[in-house]
């Protein structure tokens, strides 16, 4: 079990340093410093609720940067390990298909956190910034700790987004198909709360009918990314962290990257990689 850690973590250590030297993941970095920075140079502009945002801006500006992320690094390394032969140099050493996918799972996850550490600390000056250069009218509260939380949450879902790039790269070839389907898995988790709360108002008369259940059941498939959404926490001091209502759904969507994780290994040990 240790000999198996070891190499999981050695492959994931590989897999961190072979993206932090690329040079389109630092022009990305760049690109998101750039933008998390422009609040401080552009919130003059907005007339009222400039902590709400430059709060907003903050955290979109970091989750575009994680979706950009996963979406042109992550499902590189995740897909086209098979084309470009890679994959075959490292299953030629005494390393599991299992230890490979987990590997690679863990230091993209790792280099994913380092990109949203340094965004959230950038973000947090830059609004500590903005809050002393106006008055407190527009930007009355800012809480560290929500702060820190919703950055948390906004990882998980990021998280989530790269298992799911993992399971896909672990059941279809090349990396198109691979974006494909998760940036369509993506637009359905968002959408679908709208389209339930849509179809629900419809058919109030019959809430025990089959509606409900279909629903709780695509909401098990694709889970409902908003109620990761604490950012309103930090600058509003009404909206508070309940643990008995958020940690349950913290725990929910990291048991949901586990299976998302343990499905993948199952179809990654049976797919045919030459």
């Amino acid at each position: 079990m240790f000999d198996s850690l070891r190499r999981v973590l050695a492959l994931a250590k590989i897999t961190m340093i072979d993206g932090i030297k690329r040079n389109a993941f630092i022009g990305m970095l760049l690109f998101a410093l750039a933008g998390q920075l422009s609040g401080v140079f552009f919130f003059e502009f907005i007339p009222r609720d400039i902590g709400r945002m430059a709060n907003d801006l903050t955290f979109s500006v970091s989750f575009l940067a994680g979706l950009l992320y996963i979406l042109f690094h992550a499902v590189q390394v995740m897909a086209s390990g098979s084309q470009n032969r890679t994959i075959h140099t490292f299953l030629a050493r005494p390393i599991s298909r299992t230890e490979y996918l987990l590997g690679n799972f863990i230091g993209l996850a790792l280099l994913l956190l380092f990109l949203n550490l340094l965004m959230a600390g950038v973000g947090w000056f830059v609004l500590l910034d903005i809050k002393g250069n106006v008055f407190s009218a527009y930007f009355s509260y800012l809480s560290f700790t929500h702060y820190a939380l919703s950055f948390l949450a906004l990882y998980l879902i990021e998280l989530t987004l790269l298992a799911v790039v993992v399971f896909f790269a672990s059941v279809v070839r090349g990396s198109f198909p691979v974006v494909l389907l998760t940036l369509a898995y993506y637009f359905i988790c968002t959408g679908q709360p709208v389209v339930r709360e849509s179809v629900m108002q419809k058919f109030t008369d019959k809430p025990d009918g089959f509606l409900p259940v279909f629903f709780k059941v695509l909401s098990g498939i694709f889970p409902d990314f908003s109620r990761l959404d604490f950012k309103s926490m930090v600058i509003d001091k009404d909206d508070m962290f309940i643990a008995s209502k958020h940690l349950p759904i913290l725990g929910t969507f990291s048991l949901y990257v586990v299976v998302l994780l343990w499905f993948a290994s199952i179809f990654f040990r049976k797919k045919d990689i030459l």
